[in-house]
């Protein structure tokens, strides 16, 4: 991640390993860096808003809310999944 900051799989499989290990905190930041670099990653929203609800982050998993029903309507529409 140090030498390539914008690496999105990087970013995202740090996210997992740190959401795994319940360090909520590392996977929410994780995830936020992925969302940002590419906003439509389904899994990440996902995951961030897992990690989100353990920590009871109730004002974060609202602001993800429209973007994950989003991804669910593409999805139902036949849309391939972002990841």
């Amino acid at each position: 991640i140090a030498l390539e900051p914008k690496l999105v799989d990087a970013h995202f499989n740090l996210g997992l390993l740190h959401y795994v290990a319940r360090r909520y905190g590392g996977a929410i930041a994780c995830f936020e860096t992925v969302l940002r670099l590419q906003p439509h990653h389904g899994r990440a929203a996902a995951l961030l808003t897992q990690a989100a609800l353990a920590v009871c982050d109730w004002a974060r998993v609202e602001r993800l809310s429209p973007m994950l029903r989003d991804e669910v309507a593409k999805a139902e529409a036949g849309q391939p999944c972002a990841s």
